[in-house]
Order: structure tokens, then sequence, then C-alpha cells
């Protein structure tokens, strides 16, 4: 019985390391960035994967990893689309859409404000 109670504590130790290892793994290896960071997501058709490409990124945000403003590039979003892609920018403030034509002009406003 005292084996097992050792195999089970051994067993958990490795666990508690290796995720100790991966969290600072990935704390070296992710970006944090700052506010002058700016993720482009290109939206197109529908936008089905927008919702969730924005909430992961918000879900990063939280957790400190991901410092910046994330823009939907419109890449020939439909009408159903842009209505998604504008309601995401309603729903979380650091999310802002952009028509593809605006983009280089959004960029430079962004990196050099007036």
């Amino acid at each position: 019985m005292e084996t097992i109670v050792e195999i089970i504590l051994a067993f958990l130790a490795v666990i508690g390391l290796v995720s100790l290892g991966w969290l600072g793994f990935g704390c070296l290896l992710m970006p944090t960035g700052g506010t002058d960071t700016v993720c482009l997501l290109p939206g197109r058709g529908e936008g089905e994967t927008l919702e969730q490409a924005v909430t992961g990124l918000v879900w990063l945000r939280g957790g400190g990893l991901f410092g910046g403003r994330l823009v939907i590039v419109d890449c020939g979003l439909t009408e159903q689309g842009r209505a998604i892609a504008r309601a995401l920018a309603r729903r979380e403030s650091t999310v802002e859409l952009c028509p593809v034509e605006e983009l280089e002009e959004y960029i430079r406003s962004v990196s050099h404000p007036s």
C-alpha cells in the first residue's frame, strides 16, 4: 500500500513540475506586446470564424498575454459577415473593424498618432 501512495505522489509531483515548466515556457514564448501591438484578423465570407478568433484573443488579453488592438480587416465579408464583425466590435472595446482599402491609413494613424 505504501508503494502505491509513493507512486501516486511521484506522479503528481511530475505533473506539477511539467505544468510549471509549461507555464514558464509559455510566458517566455508568448508575446505580451504593449498597447502598440496590432493583431490583424482577416474577415472573409460570412465571418464564420470571427467570433471564435476574437473570443480567443480576448481570452489572451484577459490573461495578460496580449495587450494590443485587434482589428478585423474586411477582406470580402458579406453583409452578414459585416454584421457579425460590427457586433463583435460593439461587444469588445478593443476590437475594431477596418475595410481592407483603408488598412494602410489605419496602420499609419496607429503608428503615428496626430
